[in-house]
C-alpha cells in the first residue's frame, strides 16, 4: 500500500454513461458538459517508474461496484489506496509525469496531457487491477 503524502483520489467513469472528452482547441457544449464524472490527474515533476517510489497517493473507489444491495451502502464512496504497481498503472490516466521545461515553453502542455489522459481512460475501458 502506498503511503506517499500527495493523495488523488480517483473513481471510474460509471459504466452507464459516456466520458466527456476534450481537445485544446474545442469548447464544451451544453451537451457534452453535463456529465456527473470528474476525471481527476495529478501532475508532478517526481513520478517515477517504480512500485517502492511514489510521490503520489492514489486513493479508487469502484463506484460501479454491484455487490453493493443496500441502498445506503450505494451513496457510500469506499477509497482503497493502491500498491505501487497499480499506481504505475495509474500513470497517463490520473497520474503525469511533468518535465518542467516543456510545461514551461509549451503553453498547451497541460491541456493537451489532460485531453490525453482523457482518451486513455476512454480506449483502455479498465485499469489494471
Amino acid at each position: 500500500v502506498s503511503w506517499a503524502g500527495k493523495p488523488v483520489w480517483v473513481t471510474p467513469p460509471p459504466q452507464s454513461s459516456s466520458l466527456v472528452t476534450t481537445t485544446p482547441n474545442t469548447e464544451l457544449s451544453a451537451d457534452n458538459a453535463k456529465s456527473d464524472y470528474h476525471h481527476h490527474v495529478f501532475f508532478d515533476d517526481n513520478i517515477h517508474n517504480d512500485p517502492t517510489d511514489s510521490i503520489v497517493a492514489v486513493r479508487y473507489c469502484d463506484n460501479n461496484d454491484k455487490n453493493k444491495t443496500n441502498p445506503r451502502e450505494e451513496k457510500k464512496k469506499m477509497f482503497t489506496s493502491l500498491n505501487g504497481k497499480d499506481t504505475i498503472c495509474m500513470q497517463g490516466k490520473h497520474v503525469v509525469r511533468v518535465p518542467t521545461i516543456d510545461a514551461i515553453l509549451d503553453k498547451y502542455w497541460f491541456l493537451r496531457q489532460i485531453a490525453l489522459a482523457e482518451k486513455k481512460v476512454v480506449e483502455d475501458g479498465s485499469y489494471c487491477f
